[in-house]
């Protein structure tokens, strides 16, 4: 994980499947390095109130080694940042669903 530099222009590359390819995310948050190489599993959330995919309380399935896909929800990014990492998540990425 790592902490808030401010906010950047953005993109997410893709490397396989239906959805490969470069995608603009537009800005991205205030937080994190604003490039890097990172590749892993992607799993979704799932914690254990309210929207289940939103990390705001701590994740309760496997994230270990893994990229989390969490939704945007009601707490803070640096919140459900500060969940991913105690779970033992790779990175995160956090969408607007």
């Amino acid at each position: 994980m790592y902490l808030f530099s401010g906010a950047s222009n953005a993109s997410l590359v893709v490397a396989n499947g239906p959805a490969a390819g470069t995608k603009t995310v537009g800005i991205a948050s205030g937080f994190g390095k604003d490039v890097f190489d990172t590749a892993g599993t992607l799993v979704l959330a799932a914690d254990s109130a309210g929207d289940q995919a939103d990390a705001c309380e701590p994740l309760e399935n496997d994230v270990a080694n893994k990229i989390v896909l969490i939704h945007r929800g009601t707490c803070s990014f640096a919140q459900k940042a500060a969940n991913a990492q105690a779970a033992g998540a790779l990175g995160a990425i956090i969408a607007n669903v």
